[in-house]
């Protein structure tokens, strides 16, 4: 069993792991054999957040994250699937934002590409 123990840590080691769970307000991603943390609060509407230029992060009450660059969703973390990326090639500034958001959230930009439409579906009430 892990048990993790969070008081103003970032960034921890453990064993090698490959999930993410709630823990006191907390999502801890546990990525290979890094912790990254991140502080969530918990409602069950959805929460907007422009992260920097035509980049938007949007995050669902079940958990997933998704990002928008421009106003397409192209990226995604999506709770007991992990990250996707989009397949479709939109243009050389929308591949550097899914690289900058999968590289500061996962650590790596390396994630399984889907079609387009696994991505929109995520967000299409």
């Amino acid at each position: 069993m892990l048990v993790v123990i969070i008081v103003y840590t970032l960034e921890v080691r453990c064993q090698p792991f490959d999930r993410s769970v709630m823990l006191m307000g907390w999502r801890v991603d546990i990525l290979g054999d890094l912790i990254h943390t991140k502080q969530v609060h918990q409602t069950n509407a959805m929460i907007i957040q422009q992260i920097a230029s035509n980049q938007t992060e949007v995050m669902l009450a079940d958990g997933t994250e998704i990002l928008v660059s421009y106003t397409t969703p192209v990226a995604a973390r999506i709770p007991g699937r992990g990250w996707v990326r989009t397949s479709h090639k939109w243009s050389a500034t929308t591949t550097k934002h899914i690289n900058k958001w999968l590289i500061n959230n996962r650590g790596d930009a390396n994630v399984p590409a889907v079609d387009q439409w696994e991505i929109d579906k995520l967000i299409a009430f």
